[in-house]
């Protein structure tokens, strides 16, 4: 925690697992290209009663966040499903999803509790955009597919949904 004194340990990881919270789906992802959440700043001029102008930047729109995801294409089609429900705008496409980092492994032994480094929880997820890399006659290479998933609010278990208090210099609240 900032401020304890401890170290800080930075995060390192080489499986992702996606889990819909209705079991529904669960996909392995080689990598998590970039999570992104923004608040756009909004410029705000005004005039003192001096008569000096006054420039700052407020709180403007916040984008939703969105995940892109790696995986090597296999022959389970369950992410084109989920993702063809997004294009017909079926509201069942919406899901909630935990989004889980662990540590390096065997490869042929699946993850346990124990291997966790990090989790996100993504509310209301579903697939903006699948991409599959370009595949090429007598290539070795393995097909890669890309996934952007769109999600309403992304959460880490165990820190405050309102984050008042938890800045840093930010008081109280």
């Amino acid at each position: 925690m900032p401020g304890t004194g401890s170290a800080l340990i930075p995060i390192s990881s080489a499986r992702f697992m996606l889990s819909s919270a209705t079991g529904n789906g669960k996909w392995a992802f080689q990598e998590l290209s970039n999570i992104s959440m923004e608040v756009e700043p909004h410029e705000f001029i005004y005039c003192n009663a001096d008569g000096s102008i006054q420039h700052t930047r407020q709180y403007g729109k916040t984008n939703p966040p969105k995940v892109t995801l790696k995986k090597p294409m296999d022959d389970d089609t369950s992410l084109w499903a989920w993702h063809l429900a997004a294009q017909a705008g079926s509201l069942t496409a919406r899901i909630d999803c935990s989004l889980i980092a662990y540590s390096a492994g065997s490869p042929a032994v699946p993850p346990t509790g124990k291997d966790k480094v990090f989790e996100w929880l993504l509310a209301n997820a579903w697939p903006s955009k699948l991409e599959l890399s370009g595949l090429k006659a007598g290539s070795t290479d393995t097909a890669v597919v890309t996934v952007t998933l769109q999600c309403d609010m992304i959460t880490v278990p165990g820190t405050p949904a309102s984050p008042t208090g938890a800045i840093p210099g930010g008081g109280d609240g």
